[in-house]
């Protein structure tokens, strides 16, 4: 293992990035997150959403996200944290 990240919650998705962050969903009590997390391991932002298992998507600056019968889209292109 190269390395461990702890605070995400518990995971069911896919992680996926963007050639400088790392996005993935985690469960935390009720409600899922959706963390992004830099390449030195530290956790740069978390968004509830939840609850939902999704995998994610990245296609043109956004990061996709299927909660039901709805697509939620968010803007990653600026980096703004």
């Amino acid at each position: 293992m190269t390395w461990a990240l702890e605070g995400i919650g518990k995971g069911y998705s896919t992680a996926v990035g963007d050639g400088t962050t790392i996005y993935i969903t985690g469960k935390k009590g009720n409600n899922d997150y959706l963390s992004a997390i830099s390449k030195k391991e530290e956790i740069l932002w978390q968004v509830p959403f939840g609850p939902v298992w999704a995998h994610l998507s990245i296609y043109d600056g956004l990061l996709f996200i299927r909660r039901g019968d709805a697509l939620m889209a968010f803007d990653i292109s600026k980096k703004r944290y």
